[in-house]
């Protein structure tokens, strides 16, 4: 039988989320478009940050409900969810190093074959991957994440325990202000960092803080 939770049980059970919305507040509406707009002529921006965009959502789609269902069968001993919230929040650090290391490729000799061949620089297929490899262990971990409050939480205590969440979920919006600037000065790495810090801070938080059945 589930025990009641207490409102930090509460808090540390969605604690995660908290990391995961600070991505998605900061990569596809800031940190995505000015990269695009780094690596391509301006007039092209639009088109490509679309193409990039689309691209992750596509994977998305077919991503999260395929872990969900495989989570729903997961026989772990650190139980059916943490070991999904655990790699895909290790695994999003090491696809954001992907996502960072697009820089690196501005003066690549691969940029003429890729501009020959595709009609992109470098630059931008080495973001394209890391953003598409990116949405693939966000949404593993969103799996694991999204099942955490009907596996654990008492159905009186649910609607308390998604208030939480969608709190959590706005603070980032705040959050965000303190980014921009940083964007602005081209401190790409500082953000991607950030972003690294709240993946794996969150995600230890709500690991360490949540017992499953």
């Amino acid at each position: 039988m589930r025990a009641e939770k207490r409102w930090y049980e509460l808090l540390g059970l969605n604690g995660y989320q908290l990391g995961l919305s600070m991505a998605s507040n900061v990569i596809s509406p800031l940190l995505l478009p000015a990269l695009v707009l780094l690596f391509m002529p301006p007039e092209k921006k639009n088109t490509y940050t679309a193409l990039v965009y689309v691209a992750g959502l596509a994977v998305a789609m077919f991503i999260q409900p395929v872990m969900g269902m495989w989570s729903d069968r997961c026989t772990s001993k650190l139980g059916r969810r943490r070991p999904f919230i655990i790699w895909g929040a290790l695994f999003n650090i090491v696809f954001l190093l992907v996502v960072g290391s697009s820089l690196f490729f501005q003066q690549s000799p691969l940029n003429a074959f890729f501009q020959s061949t595709f009609g992109v620089t470098a630059s931008l297929a080495v973001l394209l991957l890391g953003i598409i490899l990116l949405q693939v262990s966000s949404n593993v971990s969103q799996a694991g994440q999204q099942g955490l409050i009907p596996d654990v939480v008492q159905e009186y205590q649910r609607g308390r325990a998604s208030g939480i969440k969608s709190v959590l979920e706005m603070i980032p919006a705040a959050l965000v202000l303190a980014i921009s600037p940083l964007l602005d000065k081209e401190q790409f790495w500082i953000v991607i960092i950030i972003l690294m810090a709240f993946y794996l801070l969150t995600m230890l938080w709500t690991v360490l803080s949540t017992k499953e059945i």
